[in-house]
């Protein structure tokens, strides 16, 4: 377990913040944490957040075999998006075309700006 980290009811608390972070999942994650392994604590716009590391006492499901029958390939492609290897194609969604007058437009007021040097 790290050092002097603790969870008290929804609250992670730690030697900087002695009245902890709130947590704001279930408390049904809180209680299958077995132990923590890492915390990581970072502040973002004046905000902190953290993250737990942990491990739970949950057995892992058990892993599928690859097969022809549950697996599929795929093939990237310009006029098709992807074609599957069962034969369904998926279109390209042109993504462009739907902004392209837009893109003009801002193309055109930035190239207007003129730049501000600072002294």
């Amino acid at each position: 377990m790290p050092q002097y980290v603790r969870i008290r009811g929804r609250r992670i608390c730690f030697p900087k913040f002695s009245e902890g972070i709130y947590f704001k999942g279930s408390e049904d994650r809180i209680a299958k944490i077995k132990r923590i392994k890492q915390v990581v604590i970072r502040k973002d716009a004046g905000d902190y957040y953290c993250c737990i590391y942990y491990e739970t006492s949950e057995e892992l499901p058990e892993r599928k075999c690859i097969s022809p029958d549950n697996s599929v390939g795929v093939d990237l492609g310009i006029e098709k998006f992807a074609t599957l290897s069962d034969g369904i194609a998926i279109e390209n969604p042109r993504f462009i075309d739907r902004v392209k007058e837009r893109i003009k437009r801002l193309q055109k007021q930035l190239s207007r700006k003129k730049e501000k040097r600072l002294k």
